[in-house]
């Protein structure tokens, strides 16, 4: 982090969580605090209304562990310094503020203590997007790196009720799947509070993910970015139905298995040139 100073876009224009339906962007500046970070990898996929968003920072060390069944504490600490969660995008207002605002829902969060997450959104250049904190102050810079036609489906595990979130936009998608028990709380804290290390690895038992469809007809899902790395490379696989989608998933030990979730909510739209 250095510190810095950034001044608001006097040209920018405020914009609505509408206009970033089936859009890509890195984020490629965060002012927090006095400091600035521009060198964390974060990327967020938006569809027409759902999203995902996996952070991490630029000397993130992967554990080595192949599965959850093999990472220790001290993995699990590395792996809590990523973020990811996904919701839904909407349009917001809170009495007494300027203008309007879009919050950020999140129905899968790695870390369930994340605070209210809402900001304002302006459009400062073609493929620029500037994102100003209502609840905390904070700067972000976004690039759009790629749109396309959105699909995304908001999901539930029948048997567990953990939620699940998957957006397609152009060849690129998220996925994210939740804890099935409702943990909430600071991660860390549960990591060293666990009673047993099996406790402290069931509290990463849930996914945000970034990855790339390629291949004729979509045959390949590819996971490019994952909260468990060893994920990364791996075949999602998706059978889209009309009420049911399953996915392929790696148990603790590193079986694989296929996941059935049930639709609550689909749709699909084209982006905004």
């Amino acid at each position: 982090m250095t510190v810095i100073r950034v001044e608001p876009t006097s040209s920018a224009v405020s914009v609505g969580a509408g206009s970033l339906a089936g859009m890509e962007l890195n984020r490629t500046l965060l002012a927090a605090d006095g400091e600035l970070d521009d060198t964390s990898t974060v990327t967020w996929v938006q569809g027409a209304q759902w999203y995902c968003d996996v952070r991490r920072p630029a000397d993130f060390v992967a554990p080595t562990a192949g599965c959850l069944a093999d990472l220790d504490r001290a993995d699990l600490h590395a792996l809590a310094r990523q973020q990811g969660f996904a919701g839904r995008l909407v349009d917001g207002h809170v009495a007494g503020t300027r203008g309007s605002h879009v919050v950020w829902s999140h129905e899968v969060d790695l870390h369930p203590d994340t605070p209210a997450d809402a900001g304002v959104l302006e459009l400062a250049g073609p493929d620029i997007v500037h994102e100003r904190g209502v609840h905390a102050d904070y700067l972000e810079h976004w690039r759009i790196v790629g749109r396309g036609e959105a699909r995304e489906w908001q999901l539930v595990d029948p048997h567990t009720g953990a939620r699940g979130v998957l957006v397609v936009v152009g060849n690129r998608f998220g996925w994210a799947r939740g804890r099935a028990d409702g943990f909430r709380g600071a991660l860390t804290d549960a990591i060293d509070a666990a009673v047993s290390d099996d406790d402290a690895r069931a509290l990463f038992d849930c996914e945000v993910c970034i990855g790339t469809v390629r291949g004729p007809a979509g045959a390949a899902w590819t996971v490019t970015m994952s909260t468990l790395p060893f994920r990364e490379g791996a075949q999602l696989g998706p059978l889209l139905g009309e009420s049911t989608v399953t996915v392929t998933d790696f148990d603790p030990n590193g079986q694989e298995v296929r996941r059935n979730w049930a639709v609550c909510d689909s749709q699909s739209t084209r982006s905004t040139p």
